[in-house]
This record gives C-alpha cells, sequence and structure tokens, in this order.
C-alpha cells in the first residue's frame, strides 16, 4: 500500500510569483510508497499551517531523522497506529513559522545518514529568515 497524505489546513502555494498565493483547505495526495516520498510529506506536513495526517509513512531511520529535524523547527509530530504498511503520524505544521521560533544562535539539524531528507531540507531552510542553520549528518554526508 502506498503512502497516503491528507493536508486539512491552510497551504500557501505560490504560483509564479511569491506574491500570489491560493488557499487551500484540504488535499488528499496518494503515491508509490517509499522514503523518498515519506521524507516529502513530512516537510510538507511542517510547511503546511495546520495539521497533516500521513498514513503508510516508511520506518526507516532515514525518515526519523527528518522527523526530528522538522519537530526541532517547530512541527508537532504525534504517532498513531502503526501497521504492516507503515507508520500513521499527524504533523502539526508551523507554516509561515516554522523555523522561526529557534532559540540558538545557529540551529543544528542531524540528519543522520539521511541524503535525501538533508537535501531536501537545504531548501525548506533557505526560506526561513533571520535565523541560521547548520545541517549536518554522519561521515557518510560529511566527505
Amino acid at each position: 500500500m502506498s503512502p497516503h497524505v491528507s493536508f486539512d489546513s491552510e497551504l500557501d502555494v505560490a504560483i509564479f510569483e511569491r506574491s500570489q498565493k491560493t488557499r487551500v483547505d484540504h488535499v488528499e495526495i496518494g503515491g508509490p510508497g517509499d522514503k523518498s516520498i515519506s521524507h516529502r510529506a513530512v516537510l510538507m506536513g511542517a510547511l503546511a499551517q495546520g495539521t497533516t495526517t500521513i498514513t503508510g509513512l516508511s520506518r526507516g531511520l532515514d525518515v526519523a531523522a527528518t522527523m526530528q529535524a522538522a519537530e526541532r523547527l517547530g512541527a508537532h509530530i504525534k504517532y498513531s497506529e502503526s501497521s504492516n504498511d507503515g507508520v500513521n503520524v499527524t504533523v502539526g505544521g508551523a507554516g509561515r513559522e516554522l523555523g522561526t521560533d529557534a532559540r540558538d544562535e545557529i540551529v543544528t539539524l542531524d540528519f543522520g545518514n539521511s541524503g535525501t531528507g538533508i537535501r531536501l531540507a537545504i531548501g525548506v531552510v533557505a526560506g526561513i529568515e533571520g535565523k541560521n542553520f547548520r545541517l549536518v549528518g554522519d561521515k557518510s554526508l560529511s566527505m
């Protein structure tokens, strides 16, 4: 079974220019189940303003590292039931406030061995103004 993502939240979707936005109240996305989709679903939930429900999320350590980074940025992640198809989580997104509450002068996000997580997070933190981020990983990501 593939992961299923349900956004019951407010997403600001930029169209061509940053000033043009569309409010989306509910989105359901289904796709092939893999780690790559799971990373993206977690980060989209963190960026949304409101609640995102993800079913069938990958149980891997890479995705767990991305979830920890999202929590460090201010998203709230709650695990619910687990099935053979993966883990079910609810992500309370911080929207435009993502990362802005961090109190450290430099916020360190550790992605362990997750190359996909660190690459995707670079784009997320690049859009957070007024904060400095240090993205690190294990030896395989630090060469």
